[in-house]
């Protein structure tokens, strides 16, 4: 790094020995940094002094309103530390840090004693003007208020193959600190505890994805994490576990410099709890991006798939300014990620599933659909519907397959149609039996996981459900999904589900949880005092348990009972008392 200076100012001559043509081409320190007393400075507006604890044992005294400045050939940096001292005089000096005609750092110096004054500053490489401005000059009483600076040090982006340490990214003060924690690499950590954004640069290449290692104090629910790369959101999840785990991100980098930030965006606290992230360590992962496991929970790999505009994102908004109370309640359903329903309505299934598809690829997270189009759905109840024959049927999930293409997905495989099969003839049971298993058979690969329809706790034993799923061919599955639309608490259905898997030899399962946060109260459409659930995660505590998942579109009414609109119609008075009675706050 070459440092040049600029000619003096208003055509005075230069404080201290740093002064006149001698200065020209002097080369910075290898860290990167600049001695203030080279910076150019009026004679009337300050002077070099020594410093025994100063850097090189000089440092720079501004005494009036007045800058020093400098032209500085950088390497690409990512941030900026000034050390500098005040002298006090009914209040601390005001220190003004331009780059390039920007104010990048404004703080009023109240140590007495050589302190760094960091702030980040991503810098192209090149020639940069510098500015160090003492901007409210002060005399009376006996004082006289001055501003003193010993060294500007420019940080160079640093080079990494393997990642860095969450420590290392800059916080802004006051929203969170390193802590010491053994079971954390290198035994230290960064804590968020505010509504707050770290970021770091860093010099990559070969790079094809990365994890990051966090863990979350509850309060009111857990603490959401949002990662970007260069700006763009890669990764939002909320951090349900208190232990170290990792998140992962299949993200490929073009080589070169990179910004990586995580924000900390839902802080909360209530009487004996606080709501905080802790990020240990992103770590690089490098050579050909790897296969989505065709063994493993599914949704361990990535975060859960927010679509960016919902009916719940919606009706916060346009209630934002007249109801703010309510749309807060109402970005509890919104921030959420929850599965997209498909069926006859969808005039171009194809094209619309590969749309949500691709939008979730794009956003490195994992879809959840829900393929409701068997015939003679809900046996002609509020929900009734579907494909016109088996043939009808058998093409539309054909269609649905094509859609997903390569793309991971998770695939929820007619909600009640096991269940309630009881309304058909033998012969029709027959045939349902045999269009899902074709469906399993054509939906389940490598990157799609299928979870076949198993009702809830409530409606089937688990013998009677173990035979129709062990016909409707789940042995080619992943398993299946239970409460999907229905009110049965967590841990009736965690129960339920493990009798089902010993029942099946060992198959996987999802819960859906969007609305049993209270459970059930015996009424199965449009229940009054109802509640969300467990929010969506991969983190069941239950190794069979692969998530819990909100697959009913929150807000979307049952059908036309207890006061609701049609099935599938927006209800946002219904929505509001959910997200109201949630054990959690917005």
């Amino acid at each position: 790094m070459t440092l040049v200076l600029l000619s003096a100012v208003l055509g005075c001559g230069v404080a201290g020995p740093a002064a006149g043509a001698t200065a020209l081409g002097l080369q910075t320190s290898a860290d990167g940094r600049i001695e203030a007393e080279q910076l150019t400075l009026a004679a009337s507006n300050g002077q070099v002094f020594s410093d025994t604890s100063a850097s090189g044992g000089r440092g720079l005294l501004i005494w009036s309103n007045a800058a020093g400045q400098a032209q500085v050939t950088l390497p690409v940096t990512t941030a900026l530390i000034v050390r500098a001292r005040g002298d006090l005089c009914a209040g601390a000096p005001q220190m003004v840090v331009t780059v390039d005609g920007t104010s990048v750092l404004s703080v009023a110096v109240a140590a007495t004693n050589w302190t760094d004054y960091p702030v980040a500053l991503p810098l192209a490489a090149g020639s940069h003007s510098l500015s160090v401005a003492y901007t409210n000059d002060f005399m009376g009483g006996g004082c006289d208020r001055n501003l003193r600076v010993d060294t500007l040090t420019f940080v160079p982006v640093p080079v990494s193959s393997t990642g860095f340490q969450g420590e290392d990214m800059s916080l802004p003060a006051g929203s969170g600190q390193a802590v010491l924690d053994s079971a954390a690499a290198g035994g230290k950590a960064l804590l968020i505890w505010s509504n707050a954004t770290a970021g770091l640069s860093v010099r990559t290449s070969g790079v094809t994805g990365f994890t990051v290692r966090a863990r979350g104090d509850l309060c009111l629910g857990a603490p959401e994490m949002k990662v970007s790369v260069d700006n763009v959101e890669v990764l939002t999840t909320f951090i349900n576990a208190s232990a170290w785990t990792s998140y992962p991100v299949t993200q490929a980098l073009t080589d070169g410099v990179h910004s990586f930030s995580v924000t900390f965006p839902n802080d909360a606290k209530a009487p004996g709890c606080d709501r905080n992230l802790y990020v240990d360590e992103l770590r690089f992962s490098t050579g050909s991006p790897p296969p989505v496991p065709s063994e493993g929970n599914p949704f361990s790999s990535r975060a859960l798939y927010v679509a960016p505009q919902t009916a719940a994102k919606s009706q916060a908004d346009a209630w934002r300014s007249s109801r703010p109370a309510d749309a807060a309640q109402m970005d509890k359903i919104a921030r959420n990620p929850q599965a997209v329903w498909f069926g006859s309505w969808n005039s171009n299934l194809q094209a619309d599933v590969a749309t949500y598809v691709n939008a979730a690829a794009g956003a490195n997270a994992m879809p959840v659909l829900v393929a409701y189009n068997i015939p003679q759905r809900d046996c002609g109840g509020f929900s009734s519907g579907g494909a016109a024959s088996a043939s009808a049927y058998q093409s539309w999930v054909r269609s649905f397959r094509a859609g997903i293409g390569t793309h991971a997905a998770a695939v929820l495989l007619e909600p009640d149609a096991l269940a309630s099969m009881d309304c058909l003839s033998s012969a029709d049971q027959d045939q349902r039996v045999a269009l899902l298993s074709d469906a399993v058979s054509v939906l389940s690969g490598a990157s799609i996981a299928v979870y076949i329809d198993a009702g809830h706790s409530g409606w089937q034993s688990s013998a009677v459900m173990a035979q129709r799923l062990t016909r409707a061919n789940v042995a080619a599955a992943r398993g299946f999904s239970l409460n999907i639309s229905n009110f049965n608490a967590t841990s009736d259905e965690l129960g339920f589900g493990q009798s089902l898997v010993a029942a099946l030899g060992g198959k996987h399962f999802v819960v859906d949880t969007s609305r049993n946060g209270l459970g059930a109260n015996g009424e199965w459409c449009n229940p009054p005092g109802r509640a969300l659930g467990p929010q969506p995660t991969a983190s069941t505590a239950n190794s069979a348990a692969d998530a819990y998942l909100w697959v009913k579109t929150v807000g979307e009414s049952d059908g036309s009972c207890n006061g609701g609109p049609g099935a599938g119609q927006w209800w946002g008075d219904y929505a509001l008392g959910v997200a109201q009675r949630a054990a959690y706050g917005p």
